[in-house]
C-alpha cells in the first residue's frame, strides 16, 4: 500500500488499479515539491486516508505564494478522485507547465521555486512521524516476545510442576509437600 499519504482514492477503497493511480502519485510528489508541505497530511493515517478520499486539499498562499497557475493547473488536473478522469502519462508530459507553449511560460517555470524552508518541515515532520512509528513497533514487538516467553515459560512450568509420585500429585519446588513425603512413611509391598 505504500506510504499512505501518496496513495489514491481507488486504492484507499480498494478499487482496481491502473496506470492513473500513479498518476495520483504524481501530483502529490509535484505538490510536495513546490510547496514543501503535503496535500493530504492528517495527523492520523485515518485522517489521512479521509482527506485523500475527500481530496481534500488547498493552495494555501503560504505555501504557494511563488507557483505559478499552471503549476497548480497541472497538480490539480492529477488529483481527481475519478481516476479515468485524471492526466494520462501522455497528456501530463504535454500540458504547458511541463512543455510550455510560449517565452512567457518558460520564464514562469523558470522562475518558481521550490519553497525550501517548507519542504524541509515537511521531511523533518515524515522522519519524526516515522521514527514515533519504528519505536512503537520496537515497543510492541519487544512486550509481545515478553509475553511469549512469560507465557512459554508458564506452560513450561504447569508441564513439569506435577509428579506423579506413589499415587499421589505434588507440585514441584513445594518444599513443605516434599518434606511431607520424605517423612511419609513408604508402604511394603
Amino acid at each position: 500500500m505504500g506510504t499512505a499519504e501518496f496513495v489514491a482514492p481507488e486504492i484507499v477503497n480498494y478499487e482496481p488499479l491502473c496506470l492513473a493511480t500513479d498518476m495520483w502519485a504524481i501530483g502529490v510528489i509535484t505538490y510536495i515539491l513546490l510547496s514543501g508541505s503535503s496535500p493530504f497530511l492528517g495527523d492520523t493515517q485515518q485522517e489521512t486516508f479521509n482527506n485523500i478520499t475527500a481530496v481534500d486539499y488547498t493552495f494555501d498562499s503560504e505555501y504557494f505564494c511563488g507557483t505559478s497557475d499552471l503549476a497548480k493547473d497541472f497538480i490539480c488536473r492529477l488529483l481527481v478522485k475519478d481516476a479515468r478522469k485524471r492526466l494520462t502519462a501522455e497528456e501530463s508530459l504535454a500540458h504547458p507547465w511541463m512543455e510550455p507553449q510560449s517565452q512567457e511560460q518558460e520564464e514562469e517555470r523558470r522562475d518558481a521555486q521550490t519553497n525550501m524552508d517548507n519542504f524541509k518541515s515537511y521531511q523533518a515532520r515524515r522522519r519524526w512521524k516515522h521514527s514515533v512509528k519504528v519505536v512503537t513497533l520496537c515497543n510492541r514487538l519487544s512486550r509481545s516476545a515478553k509475553l511469549r516467553s512469560q507465557s512459554a515459560e508458564l506452560l513450561d512450568a504447569k508441564s513439569s510442576a506435577i509428579t506423579l509420585q506413589e499415587d499421589r500429585v505434588i507440585p514441584r519446588g513445594d518444599k513443605r509437600v516434599l518434606r511431607q513425603l520424605h517423612d511419609y512413611p513408604k508402604e511394603t509391598t
